[in-house]
């Protein structure tokens, strides 16, 4: 279907395995994307920005969230926000799986830097 979408029936990906743990589903729009991500306990994503502004509501887990000079341990209920080239990560921490949606704005030239590297 083109207008109705379900997670557990998608294709489950690695979102970028060489910048993040996070894997899971996404819906691309025509000028925003939304996923589903999971990421496995003790696993994140490395320090990195890119030019898109994003959005990742917790619904399961514990993490670390680091963005711009804000750092924060987050947990279902809390929203992150990241906006264009800040550098930012979430890793996973705790015994349970980290699950959160994520917003992302679409660019037709998406560019993800790693920071520090």
């Amino acid at each position: 279907m083109k207008y109705f979408h379900r997670f557990d029936q998608m294709e489950q990906f690695a979102f970028g395995p060489k910048v993040t743990s996070s894997f899971g589903a996404k819906v691309p729009g025509q000028r925003m994307i939304l996923g589903l991500a999971k990421k496995a306990p003790g696993t994140g994503s490395k320090m990195h920005k890119h030019n898109a502004e994003q959005f990742n509501y917790m619904l399961q887990g514990t993490a670390t969230a680091i963005v711009g000079d804000e750092e924060m341990i987050i947990k279902a209920g809390d929203v992150v926000y990241m906006p264009p080239d800040v550098p930012h990560s979430i890793t996973a921490i705790g015994d349970e799986e980290v699950i959160f949606l994520t917003v992302k704005d679409t660019f037709e030239e998406f560019r993800v830097d790693l920071v520090g590297e």
